[in-house]
C-alpha cells in the first residue's frame, strides 16, 4: 500500500496570519498612543479624521488574500503596514510641515435671493469631515459663508425653481497632498424666508444657533458626529430629521414649544429636560397638545447620547 504523503502547511497561510496579527496589533497599538498623547495635551489629535482610511481595509484584505511567499510576502506585508501606520499618524495628528489652514486666504460667499417672489428657501450643505458654525442674519441676504482654509474651495450653486430658491453650498480639496480636514465653516442664513435645511457630512462637529431661522425642516445626515445646536419656535411647526453615527447630540429648544420625539437607534443614552416617555421610543412634551409651536424630531442613529435642553 503506498504511503501517502503529508501535507504541510504552506508559507501563504503562515504569512496571511502573521500579517493579520502584525498588522492589527500595531494599529490599535499606535491609535492607542496616539490618544493617549492627545488627551495629555502633547499632540493636537482627532480621531474622527481616521474614517477617510476605510480604503485601506479593502488594500489590506487583498493583500491578505494574495499567494505571497517567503521573502516576497513579508516584504508586501511590511510596506502596507507602513504604509498604513504612517497614513494614520498624518490623517489624526496636526503635521507642521503639511499644508496649513490660511487665515490670510479667507474664503467668503453671499448669496442673495434671486427675486422679490421668493417665498421659500431649500438649502443643502455638503461638507465631509470638518466642524460647521450655524447663524443668522437679517442683512436681505440669503446665505453667506466663511471658510478660513486654503485647500479647499467653496463651492455654490443657486437655483429658482417657481417661489423656491434652491442653494447647494459644499467644499471641494485642492490639495494633492492635503491629508487635513476642511476645518470650520461658518454659515449664516437669511431669517427673511422659510427654510428646509439639509446637512450632509461626513464625521463632524456642528454647532450653533439658528434659533431666529424660520426653519421649516432640518435634516442631518452625519456619520460620527457631536452635535449642539439651538433651535427656535418662529415656525408654528418644525420637523428635525437626525441620521447619525455614533454621536453626541444635544438640541436646546424653547421651553413654550411642544415637542415630540421618536427614536430609531441602537444604544443610546437620552436625557430630554422637560420631554417624557409616553410609550416605547415616544416622548412628548406636557404642553404638546396645547402649544401654538410644535416641534418634531425623529432620532436615528448608532451608539449615541442624545439630550434635549429647555430655554
Amino acid at each position: 500500500m503506498a504511503n501517502k504523503k503529508e501535507t504541510k502547511p504552506t508559507a501563504v497561510k503562515k504569512t496571511n496570519r502573521n500579517f493579520d496579527k502584525y498588522f492589527w496589533g500595531l494599529l490599535i497599538l499606535l491609535v492607542g498612543i496616539l490618544m493617549l498623547l492627545g488627551n495629555l495635551r502633547v499632540i493636537d489629535f482627532d480621531l474622527l479624521a481616521i474614517w477617510r482610511l476605510w480604503p485601506l481595509a479593502i488594500i489590506g484584505l487583498g493583500v491578505s488574500l494574495l499567494p505571497l511567499r517567503g521573502w516576497t510576502g513579508y516584504l508586501v506585508s511590511g510596506v502596507m503596514i507602513l504604509i498604513t501606520l504612517a497614513a494614520v499618524v498624518l490623517v489624526t495628528t496636526n503635521q507642521p510641515w503639511l499644508p496649513k489652514q490660511s487665515s490670510q486666504e479667507t474664503q467668503a460667499i453671499a448669496i442673495d435671493l434671486e427675486s422679490d417672489s421668493v417665498k421659500k428657501a431649500d438649502i443643502e450643505l455638503d461638507y465631509g469631515a470638518g466642524e460647521v458654525n450655524l447663524s443668522s442674519i437679517d442683512s436681505g441676504e440669503l446665505l453667506r459663508a466663511r471658510l478660513d482654509n486654503a485647500n479647499y474651495r467653496l463651492t455654490q450653486k443657486s437655483s429658482l425653481s417657481g417661489d423656491t430658491q434652491k442653494v447647494e453650498l459644499g467644499v471641494d480639496n485642492i490639495q494633492i497632498l492635503n491629508f487635513t480636514g476642511p476645518g470650520r465653516l461658518n454659515a449664516s442664513l437669511s431669517r427673511d424666508v422659510p427654510i428646509d435645511l439639509k446637512l450632509d457630512a461626513g464625521a463632524s462637529k456642528l454647532r450653533g444657533d439658528i434659533s431666529r431661522v424660520d426653519l421649516r425642516n432640518l435634516e442631518i445626515d452625519s456619520g460620527a458626529s457631536s452635535i449642539d445646536l439651538k433651535l427656535g419656535m418662529v415656525a408654528a411647526k418644525q420637523v428635525v430629521k437626525i441620521d447619525v453615527g455614533a454621536s453626541s447630540v444635544k438640541l436646546r429648544l424653547p421651553s413654550a414649544a411642544g415637542v415630540e420625539v421618536r427614536t430609531d437607534s441602537g444604544l443610546t443614552s437620552v436625557n430630554f429636560e422637560g420631554v417624557d416617555e409616553e410609550s416605547e421610543n415616544l416622548y412628548r412634551s406636557a404642553n404638546f397638545d396645547s402649544a401654538e409651536h410644535k416641534i418634531f424630531i425623529h432620532f436615528d442613529a448608532g451608539a449615541s447620547s442624545f439630550s434635549i435642553v429647555r430655554y
